[in-house]
């Protein structure tokens, strides 16, 4: 599978995303790693999940009209999320646990973190409900 073509540092297709960090992360089975935003330096995300899935909240907190979206990653149809700076993000990860491949146009800084964690229930506990629709 290709995630995305670099041209010049960066990344095509996703204008204004200039690649500077690519990491992966593991999710455990059940895992709930809720919210964040990154509230000192501008940053934006590009994940993938590539082995199992996870349950996305995306919530726009740059209007006083809170937008919530959740979106499904799945390594079974790879596809790649965008995150925009200001918008923040959390995920439960599926009963196989997930691998995500993230990419952000801000490199980490471990002297000054640029992230600003909210409780897991923040925008509420039903967010993260099991759907038995």
């Amino acid at each position: 599978m290709e995630l995305f073509r670099l041209h010049e540092g960066m990344v095509k297709g996703a204008a204004e995303f200039e690649l500077r960090q690519l990491s992966a992360s593991w999710a455990a089975p059940h895992r709930l790693n809720a919210f964040h935003l990154h509230p000192k330096r501008p940053q934006e995300e590009l994940w993938c999940v590539l082995e199992g899935e996870l349950l996305v909240w995306l919530v726009d907190v740059r209007t006083p009209e809170l937008r919530k979206q959740a979106v499904i990653l799945s390594g079974e149809e790879p596809s790649l999320l965008r995150i925009p700076h200001g918008v923040a993000h959390g995920y439960r990860a599926g009963t196989r646990g997930a691998l995500l491949l993230y990419a952000t146009n801000s490199p980490f800084d471990p002297q000054d973190p640029n992230e600003g964690r909210l409780p897991w229930d923040f925008f509420g506990s039903e967010l993260w409900e099991e759907d038995r629709g």
